[in-house]
């Protein structure tokens, strides 16, 4: 039996322990939004003051409650439970800020290291619209438990240490961090650094995920750090950072920069897409890098993993800040081994031991006549590049792409400043797109200029994309060269003396003006001593005549 089909008969249960109402309300305050605030005093398992007795009483209220702390010492302030803690069964917030010196990082911990039955959680949310913040949560070892169980939906996390200890730099692993189960429309993390959640430490040969969203839809996952350290630069990897199955429109990060995810340092893949799992939207993250964007923090296979006929699922995306960042992974920057229709567009992928796009046989899969063969991604064929000129100012690419008849097609194109090993490309730099329509025989030709600095000696690649979200595996790499430039070179006399003026636009940077006395194939040409200036829109060199022919031209070096 695999691990959803042994949680969802396991921990999603709901035992009569879990609806016991027993206990005292010990402290009573008006709140704008919320019924009760009922205060944690002491780090105790049970009795008055307590977490436990705190969540007892709130199941007891049918208003939502707030769960303060005020606990007296010296922080961190550890609570750890023997046996499993209540879940939650009606509507309250949990908030580890309230605790006097906390100052931006959790200070309350839960510690799990003592509840040994299996399928535990460290809390588990089974009513709809809580809040839990400013917690770390870890040591929740035992069989199928999590750190946190959500089968509730309109939740919000922020702020947590899941899977850490209170620094967020060492990792003490829960067996799964945190589970979403047939469960929609919660919020973690957010657009804020302060409601980062930090989603680490289930380290080692196991492919358990860091954030499980199992059967869950519509939920919203922005600015967490997932397999790292809370400094985002030290790996302190799950063994999946994000695992969907069954899962729809979800969305990870986003094209706001501060809704970015950091998704790295994970021992399989950043991101792996499953079972029944469509239309999820992956977009604005950095999947194998530290905090930067610039450093390796790979995830040891896939940056993302799409199989077992995942569909419909946007990576990236053509609009401004769309595309994630895949790079320094040790697998392929993006499989898909089974699925169609998934849109990989927009991202910057670079530095991956696989190839950017793999169709799952670690190989690139040439095209075919016709693009009638079926597989992952249908395994749309990619473009043919046949030349790519840069004026340094623009870049123009020309080639073909031989497809399905009578059909339409975007173009993505990037700018590489090297090829990878296969001679196929990755995707450094996304340029831009453009749409083409092939003809009855399945042809389509392109000839589009980008305002681009790729300059000569750099690597330009592509891939097609069909209507229905097939994106192809990337187009063999293709050198830019230099476009042949060339300039006029104007003669003129000074107004008020003999002299001659050679003028030439400045818009033509980088020629140099060189004379010689005779035109003959073994001329010496010699740089002309004097320095242009520039008046306007033109350089000039002022010449005085002299008594013998002379000869001059410009020349790029």
């Amino acid at each position: 039996m695999g691990l959803e089909a042994q949680m969802l008969q396991g921990v999603f249960r709901v035992p009569s322990w879990l609806t016991r109402t027993a206990g005292t309300i010990f402290l009573l305050t008006a709140q704008s939004s919320l019924c009760a605030t009922l205060t944690v005093t002491n780090t105790e398992d049970k009795g008055p003051g307590s977490l436990r007795q705190a969540i007892l009483d709130a199941n007891a209220i049918v208003e939502a409650d707030l769960i303060a702390f005020n606990i007296p010492g010296q922080a961190p302030f550890t609570i750890s439970p023997a046996t499993p803690l209540p879940g939650i069964t009606r509507s309250a917030s949990i908030d580890g800020t309230t605790q006097p010196g906390f100052a931006g990082k959790p200070i309350i911990e839960l510690d799990g290291s003592g509840v040994t039955a299996q399928q535990a959680a460290g809390l588990r949310l089974a009513a709809a619209n809580c809040t839990v913040r400013g917690l770390v949560i870890n040591g929740f070892q035992s069989r199928e438990s999590a750190g946190l169980l959500i089968v509730s939906s309109g939740n919000v996390i922020q702020a947590n240490y899941i899977g850490t200890e209170v620094t967020g730099e060492i990792a003490l692993p829960n067996y799964s961090a945190v589970w979403i189960e047939n469960s929609s429309n919660n919020l973690l993390g957010g657009t804020t650094p302060e409601a980062r959640n930090v989603i680490s430490g289930i380290s080692g040969n196991t492919q358990r995920n860091g954030l499980t969203l199992y059967r869950a839809r519509n939920n919203l996952v922005q600015g967490n750090f997932i397999g790292t350290d809370a400094t985002g630069t030290i790996a302190l990897g799950n063994g999946v950072g994000i695992g969907i199955g069954g899962g729809s429109n979800n969305t990870i990060g986003g094209t706001n920069e501060a809704a970015r995810n950091l998704i790295a340092g994970n021992s399989y893949s950043g991101i792996y897409l499953t079972t029944g799992t469509s239309s999820n939207v992956i977009q604005g993250n950095f999947i194998g890098t530290d905090v930067s964007g610039r450093r390796a923090l790979g995830n040891e296979e896939a940056g993302i993993w799409i199989d077992l006929g995942a569909t419909l699922n946007t990576i990236g995306g053509p609009g401004p800040a769309a595309g994630n960042t895949i790079a320094f992974n040790s697998g392929p920057g993006v499989m898909i081994a089974d699925g169609t229709r998934n849109a990989i567009r927009g991202n910057s992928i670079l530095g991956n031991s696989g190839l950017a796009i793999d169709f799952g046989s670690g190989k690139v899969i040439l095209n075919d006549a016709g693009d009638a063969d079926g597989g992952p991604n249908n395994k749309q064929n990619f473009p043919v590049l046949a030349s790519a000129v840069s004026t340094g100012q623009d870049v123009t690419v020309q080639g073909t792409l031989q497809s399905r008849a009578n059909s339409v097609f975007d173009l993505d194109f990037y700018d590489n400043r090297e090829c990878s090993a296969s001679g196929y490309g990755e995707g450094e730099n996304f340029l831009g797109s453009v749409e083409v329509t092939t003809d009855a025989n399945g042809e389509a030709s392109f000839n589009v200029t980008f305002p681009a600095s790729a300059a000569a000696g750099r690597f330009i690649t592509a891939t097609a994309n069909d209507a229905r979200g097939n994106t192809s595996q990337f187009s063999q790499c293709l050198q830019v060269s230099a476009a042949a430039l060339s300039t006029k070179l104007m003669v003129t006399r000074h107004a008020t003396s003999d002299s001659l003026i050679l003028s030439w636009p400045a818009s033509s940077p980088g020629f140099i003006l060189e004379t010689t006395d005779n035109l003959a194939p073994a001329a010496v040409w010699l740089k002309v001593a004097e320095s242009p200036s520039v008046a306007g829109d033109w350089n000039s060199v002022t010449i005085k005549p002299s008594n013998r022919s002379s000869f001059y031209r410009l020349r790029r070096p």
